[in-house]
Parts: structure tokens; sequence; C-alpha cells
């Protein structure tokens, strides 16, 4: 789908300023910051997106990140509390 929309010369500026710092071109950038806001299920079998990038915290990405951790959560293995005591963790040290 190709979409076209106006931008501010203030706008523009920020997004070829963004794009040059990724290393990407404007369209690049537009589109991968239209995805982020696309939800996971609006994106079947899609690889979750970085939580960073260029210098800017995503919160809607963490909140896949999340929810991807809940939903695997079952296949994790159980670590009992007694291995994170200090004993445990420096039983090689006197």
């Amino acid at each position: 789908m190709t979409i076209q929309i106006e931008l501010s010369p203030d706008e523009e500026a920020w997004v070829r300023e963004q794009a040059t710092r990724v290393g990407q071109t404007p369209e690049q950038l537009a589109r991968e910051l239209l995805r982020t806001r696309i939800p996971a299920s609006g994106r079947p079998g899609r690889a979750l997106l970085p939580v960073t990038e260029a210098g800017v915290f995503h919160p809607d990405r963490w909140e896949r990140v999340l929810q991807a951790l809940t939903e695997r959560g079952a296949v994790l293995p159980s670590i009992s509390s007694e291995t994170h005591s200090r004993e445990a963790l420096y039983q090689d040290h006197d």
C-alpha cells in the first residue's frame, strides 16, 4: 500500500535528520515508525521490534516484549530462590 502524507517543514526536517542518524532513507524510517503503531496481532508471524531505536524508547514495543515473555513463560524453567543467595553465588570464595 502506498500512502501520501503532507509534513510541515519542521516535521520533514526531523524525519530526514532521524533517518540520517540511523542510516535509513526518510521513507524507510517513516515505514518503520508507522509499523510500530500497528498492533502485533495485525502482523502475524512478525518478530519483536527493538525497544529502542535511534535513541528513542518505544513503550509500545516494550509492552509487546513483556506480553511475549508472559505468553512464553510456561516454557521457561523455574529457578529456586536458593540459587540467588549470597552463599550460592560465592560458594567458591571464602
